[in-house]
């Protein structure tokens, strides 16, 4: 089904390079990416694991960013602008885990556990600032999301979401600087690389971005539970960036955002890191200023 199994019979017949572009192979490759990080996934929290660590080195501010899979794509984006601070930070990730305390993932049962080492790091360490950075509309959401437990026992994820939010966020606020969350990115449509390089090579039609509509769907419960400020805490909003009012890009200047229809890819965080670095940081706000 996948382009490289087409190359095999195209190579056999010396027929590869006539039909199959430098472009389109390189976007089948991008099914398979290299991931930055990715060996911190799961790891123990520690600021002695150097390949988990960010940032410039060796400075007395540090940054912790907790969060699933979605905060390991961000990380290389952090990386840039931490450095460029002069601020050092670590990773806490872990895939299918949503950084909530109290809160399980029943396909990620070590996941409670995970956070509560977390924030005894926290506590212990006391952070300058923390970013919380996780897969938002699956931690929030029943039907296109992971079915979560909470020890308080709330059910179902937006109001275990909403519950559990508030609850991380006051116990680490007494011993951070400063809470940063990043809001939820918008994604793109599901098997990208492969589908643009089908598109490519077949001449079929380019998928259809994300619409605004069904972005804004998916990531309203979310807003509903994050909307206002707990602890004071500031909300990064990356949707302006992606998103116009009716669609939300997968592409910038014919360089790919995601690699899938989830994450952003390397291109992608540099796409973040340059509005990150930008002199306007519009997009840093607090929940109570998000549009309704």
């Amino acid at each position: 089904l996948l382009l490289a199994g087409s190359g095999v019979v195209l190579a056999a017949t010396h027929g590869l390079p006539e039909r199959v572009s430098s472009p389109v192979l390189a976007l089948d490759r991008a099914r398979l990416p290299v991931v930055p990080y990715l060996e911190c996934d799961g790891k123990p929290v520690s600021m002695e694991r150097s390949a988990c660590r960010i940032g410039a080195a060796g400075t007395g501010k540090f940054t912790l960013v907790w969060g699933d899979s979605w905060a390991i794509a961000w990380a290389p984006a952090l990386d840039d602008v931490f450095r460029r601070e002069g601020r050092s930070g670590v990773l806490a990730v872990k895939s299918a885990c949503a950084p909530l305390v109290g809160v399980n993932n029943t396909k990620s049962p070590t996941c409670i556990e995970r956070n509560a080492q977390v924030l005894a790091w926290i506590q212990e360490n006391r952070p300058d600032r923390v970013y919380l950075v996780g897969a938002w509309p699956a931690w929030t959401n029943d039907v296109v999301g992971y079915s979560l437990e909470d020890l308080s026992g709330a059910r179902g994820n937006a109001d275990i979401f909403a519950a559990a939010y508030r609850r991380t966020l006051q116990a680490i606020d007494p011993y951070v600087g400063e809470i940063v969350v990043l809001a939820p990115t918008p994604g793109a449509p599901k098997f990208l690389p492969y589908r643009l390089a089908m598109a490519g090579w077949s001449g079929a039609m380019m998928p259809p971005p994300v619409t605004r509509v069904d972005f804004d769907k998916e990531s309203s419960n979310f807003w509903k539970g994050a909307r206002e400020p707990v602890v004071g805490e500031k909300m990064l909003d990356p949707a302006s960036w992606f998103c116009d009012r009716a669609t939300c890009r997968y592409l910038d200047d014919g360089l790919l955002l995601y690699r899938d229809g989830h994450h952003i890819s390397l291109d992608g965080a540099r796409f973040v890191a340059r509005h990150l670095i930008a002199p306007d940081a519009s997009a840093q706000a607090t929940p109570a200023m998000k549009a309704d």
